[in-house]
C-alpha cells in the first residue's frame, strides 16, 4: 500500500518568494526565571521568505526559508529547512 508524502496537498500552495510565518514552541529553562524543576513553554513566531520548495530524501515536501532576522538555533545550519505543514502563508 502506497502512502502520499507529507505535504502533498500543500506543495502547490507555496512558491518561491512567498512570505511565510513559522510558529514553534520554545522551552524556557532559564534557572533565574523558573524554579529548578519548572519549565515553561512559549510560542515564538518567525517570518521569512521561501527560497526553494522541494521533496526531501524522506519524501516530505519541504521549503527552504530565509528568515528575517536570521533564526539562530541549536539546529545550526538546518534551521532554514521547514516542512510545509509547519508554515503559514501570509502573502
Amino acid at each position: 500500500m502506497k502512502h502520499k508524502p507529507h505535504g502533498q496537498g500543500l506543495r502547490k500552495d507555496y512558491a518561491v518568494g512567498d512570505l511565510v510565518q513559522w510558529n514553534r514552541w520554545h522551552l524556557n529553562t532559564d534557572p533565574f526565571t523558573t524554579g529548578p524543576w519548572d519549565s515553561t513553554h512559549t510560542v515564538k513566531s518567525h517570518m521569512g521568505i521561501i527560497t526553494k520548495v522541494y521533496q526531501s530524501a524522506t519524501r516530505c515536501w519541504t521549503a527552504e526559508v530565509k528568515f528575517i532576522p536570521s533564526v539562530l538555533d541549536h539546529w545550526g545550519d538546518q534551521s532554514n529547512i521547514v516542512p510545509l505543514g509547519c508554515l503559514i502563508k501570509l502573502s
